[in-house]
């Protein structure tokens, strides 16, 4: 009922919304942070690097690294 609700609601899959949250900090913690790809994804629960990897790509594809390097805002 509440996973229903929920789509109604937002328009949205609970799961995909918690990835959608997930990569939003993961784009604030790569832009504002020296925090490394292992903390990152570990600090969002993911089960590893490389899976983190993986979802941050399919959803900004480009990976991790390209995009601190394009967005850094560590001086």
């Amino acid at each position: 009922w509440l996973m229903r609700r929920f789509k109604a609601e937002m328009g949205i899959q609970v799961n995909a919304y918690i990835t959608r949250c997930k990569m939003e900090e993961a784009c604030n913690m790569l832009s504002y942070s020296s925090a490394s790809l292992a903390d990152i994804s570990a600090y969002l629960g993911y089960s590893s690097q490389s899976y983190f990897q993986n979802v941050f790509k399919k959803a900004y594809e480009l990976t991790p690294m390209q995009y601190r390097k394009k967005n850094s805002r560590l001086k």
